[in-house]
């Protein structure tokens, strides 16, 4: 991941076609990307040996809880996979991570509204001997889906604000722990029985944003406050941008752009084709404050 990321910024590269594609173990490792960190990848291939699934002193469950090498730490949340489609290829005859043990995380990734294709190779183990006739079918899947850097329809939880609490031009930045509990994707069943597929190791908040021209509609739960980054590529600066949040309006005016906003957004996300100039700052449940003077937010930083 940093070295995807390093080539990227060398290069000033846009980023439209960056496909995140993993062999052996990066099966797993593709799919913790699309859990925790999901802005810059058009889609996910799990090739080889999709290593979601393990066993362990005779329970069924997610292999781990994270992956330093692509960068994610914490509790993993199917609902995030939603933001990419991912093409998962996996052997019948594969040692570790056969398909009787992965196709149960196929199922609940299904259910939780994950663009998913599933191909299993019943004959294949833990290698690519069937690339040869897959190879068309993966290329027109990376071509059917270019990365959109501002999708209108954007999902996210995390367990954490310090990092993994962004997608794209929505971040979380305060939990809310007595919120209680979130509609939850995260049991497998397995020879008949339910397991959790994931660990969970604390209180968690999850946004669900939809965009229609410059209305935004949020519904928050388990989150206290958030940010959306507003980019001039989608957003109206010259009209009143209004937000719904929960079904009540939490804001309603006209935001100005930010030259420091556009240049702190920037050198963060070192894509030109990802440009924000301004934020909002909503905190859930809070009735909205009149705006000021002239109806504009200047900056609309934090």
């Amino acid at each position: 991941m940093s070295l995807a990321d390093a080539i990227y910024r060398r290069r000033c590269s846009d980023r439209p076609n960056g496909a995140l594609r993993f062999h052996w173990y990066g099966g797993f490792e593709a799919s913790c990307a699309g859990f925790a960190k999901t802005s810059f990848w058009q889609e996910m291939d799990c090739l080889r040996s999709c290593s979601i699934a393990g066993r362990s002193n005779g329970s069924f469950a997610g292999r781990r809880g994270s992956s330093p090498r692509v960068g994610a730490h914490g509790d993993l949340f199917p609902v995030n996979l939603r933001n990419r489609p991912f093409y998962v290829v996996n052997g019948g005859r594969d040692q570790l991570y056969p398909v009787d043990a992965v196709a149960p995380f196929m199922a609940l990734f299904d259910e939780a509204g994950v663009d998913l294709t599933f191909v299993p190779k019943p004959e294949s183990g833990h290698s690519t001997s069937w690339w040869p006739d897959e190879a068309e079918a993966i290329e027109a899947f990376l071509a059917a889906a270019p990365r959109d850097p501002y999708p209108d329809h954007v999902w996210w939880r995390t367990d954490r604000t310090d990092r993994y609490q962004r997608a794209h031009w929505i971040v979380i930045d305060e939990l809310d722990a007595e919120a209680g509990n979130i509609d939850e994707f995260n049991q497998v069943i397995v020879g008949g029985r339910a397991y959790a597929a994931f660990p969970r190791r604390g209180p968690s908040g999850q946004l669900e944003v939809l965009r229609d021209g410059n209305e935004v509609t949020v519904t928050a739960r388990g989150v206290r406050r958030y940010t959306l980054l507003l980019s001039a590529a989608e957003f109206d600066f010259d009209a009143p941008i209004v937000v719904h949040t929960n079904g009540e309006e939490s804001f309603h005016g006209r935001v100005e752009k930010s030259p420091e906003l556009l240049i702190k957004w920037a050198t963060v996300d070192a894509d030109r084709t990802m440009l924000f100039a301004a934020e909002l700052s909503i905190e859930v449940g809070r009735n909205r404050a009149p705006a000021p003077p002239g109806g504009d937010v200047a900056g609309a930083g934090r």
